[in-house]
């Protein structure tokens, strides 16, 4: 019958058009399962920090949370391949295993040298990232010491690649390491100092997700060579970047991007308000459920308070 022929070519297109994906679609379920897999960790963490232990799991902020973190990932692992492949990482390993046998001193100096360069490079290389993936945080704001401090950072960092580059490592590996250890230190103490802890712990998570990524990828060409890599690490590591982004990235990216940033809110109180006996008391809030509101008092305050939704008549939402 027409009617029976119309749905069996209809069910062999579908067929088709499945087969033509090939492995697009166990790729493509794949990263849906990563964005949740991680967003849920992201949110489940940041809610933790708060004394939160329960929240509704198919909630859009799960998925947002691990759009954002899956971004911030992308973002490091590029930085980190272009920063050690700048200074051809696996070219001054080899050369380091080849040079091993001259003495313990000159490999541990030749170790620690190749280790300082590829650090320091790294760490300048997200310096700059850290500036403009600022943007999507809640307290981005460009002042006078922000331009000063990448400025001269830009500077030091393109001084250095000439003076490695003049000198060359292989010739004095010792002091361009100690040169790469120096720039590194005085990069810290500029963010130390000033307590720029925001700026600093952003730096860092870029850094810290950058070597992990790198680590992963060395042990990755191991097993292809049949040697054994170290499993516990790569679970350490994927649950310290995670916990690093939901403890210090997270809670300062926009609430308007998806991030964690409490939203200033008045509430308007059928009574007086169990915080503070006012009837439109201005408070922090974190979420909210069907049961009610997880709110803070102060932007400062790191312990939440659950408010019933039947005794709220109001919300106001905006400084």
């Amino acid at each position: 019958m027409p009617g029976r022929d119309m749905g069996t070519s209809g069910i062999q297109r579908f067929k088709d058009n499945l087969s033509q994906l090939g492995p697009l679609a166990p790729a493509g379920a794949l990263l849906l399962v990563g964005v949740y897999v991680s967003g849920f960790l992201v949110v489940s963490l940041h809610y933790a920090s708060y004394g939160i232990a329960q929240f509704d799991v198919l909630r859009s902020r799960v998925l947002s949370a691990g759009v954002l973190f899956l971004i911030f990932l992308a973002v490091s692992m590029t930085v980190a391949s272009y920063a050690y492949e700048l200074f051809n990482a696996e070219g001054l390993r080899e050369k380091r295993e080849l040079e091993a046998g001259a003495s313990i001193f000159s490999h541990v100096a030749y170790n620690l040298s190749v280790e300082a360069v590829l650090f320091w490079n790294l760490f300048f290389f997200d310096v700059g990232v850290a500036f403009f993936m600022s943007l999507l945080l809640q307290d981005f704001g460009i002042d006078s010491w922000m331009l000063g401090y990448f400025l001269v950072s830009g500077i030091i960092g393109a001084l250095i690649l000439v003076i490695v580059g003049y000198w060359g490592f292989s010739k004095k590996p010792v002091w361009c390491g100690a040169l790469a250890l120096t720039a590194l230190t005085l990069g810290l103490c500029g963010l130390i100092f000033p307590k720029r802890w925001a700026d600093l712990s952003l730096v860092a998570w870029f850094v810290v997700s950058g070597r992990m990524f790198v680590s992963v990828v060395r042990q990755t060409r191991n097993f292809g060579k049949g040697l054994g890599i170290n499993l516990h690490r790569w679970v350490l590591g994927t649950v310290g970047v995670v916990s690093f982004f939901a403890w210090s990235v997270y809670p300062k990216i926009k609430p308007a991007l998806g991030g964690g940033v409490p939203i200033v809110v008045r509430m308007q109180f059928t009574d007086k308000s169990p915080l503070d006996g006012s009837f439109n008391p201005q408070v922090w809030l974190i979420d909210e459920s069907d049961k009610g509101f997880y709110i803070l008092r102060s932007k400062e305050d790191k312990k939440a308070v659950f408010i019933r939704r039947e005794l709220i008549s109001a919300i106001y939402y905006g400084d």
